[in-house]
């Protein structure tokens, strides 16, 4: 009877410490999930990269949307913005950077647009170098989903407030783009616009 009651109150005893350890470890993990409150996943299905807030969206409709020529597609719910100082080309070969505005889901991306003799290249190689001619780093660019638009411009744009000399890559010649300042402007105004839209680059 004593080694029964031995037994009992031995494993009382570990019940109660693991009991103890589970609520410390409970009360321990609230504590640490509430200082990462605002990080808590978005579990709605909807990427908020592009999001628009309310502020920014009525900020570009009421002051920046007038330095854009728009194209409205009302089928696809969405406008394009181009900035109108750039004009519809200003070199042999470049990229105009396109702002579209998806109203349904109240979105902002960015679209590369390659004009002049590149515009039917599948797929494009732009190196940077600074003024010394030493070649820093390149890239591909072959389209893709906004994503891909959205890291290419991120690239440029970086390299755009530097005083690189940009070159794209046609038939193994390679073609300075970005030479004149009205298209270096239009890029990163563009930019700036976009970044400004969607609070977060």
């Amino acid at each position: 009877m004593s080694a029964t009651r031995k037994n009992n109150d031995q494993l009382e005893k570990e019940m109660f410490r693991l009991l103890k350890i589970f609520g410390l470890a409970s009360i321990g993990l609230v504590l640490m999930l509430s200082f990462f409150n605002d990080r808590r996943a978005n579990n709605s299905g909807e990427d908020d990269t592009f999001r628009m807030t309310d502020a920014s969206r009525i900020f570009f409709k009421n002051i920046r949307r007038a330095y854009y020529k728009v194209e409205e597609r009302p089928n696809a719910m969405v406008d394009v913005h181009r900035l109108k100082k750039q004009g519809d080309q200003v070199a042999n070969a470049g990229f105009h950077l396109d702002l579209i505005i998806n109203r349904k889901k109240n979105s902002a991306f960015l679209y590369l647009v390659p004009y002049g003799i590149i515009k039917e290249k599948e797929k494009l190689q732009i190196r940077w170098q600074n003024p010394s001619q030493m070649p820093i780093d390149s890239i591909f660019f072959s389209g893709g989903d906004r994503f891909a638009h959205l890291s290419t411009a991120q690239r440029l744009y970086a390299v755009l407030e530097h005083d690189y000399i940009i070159e794209v890559n046609v038939q193994d010649e390679w073609l300075r783009i970005f030479d004149l300042e009205v298209e270096r402007e239009a890029f990163l105004t563009t930019y700036k616009d976009f970044r400004q839209l969607v609070k977060k680059y």
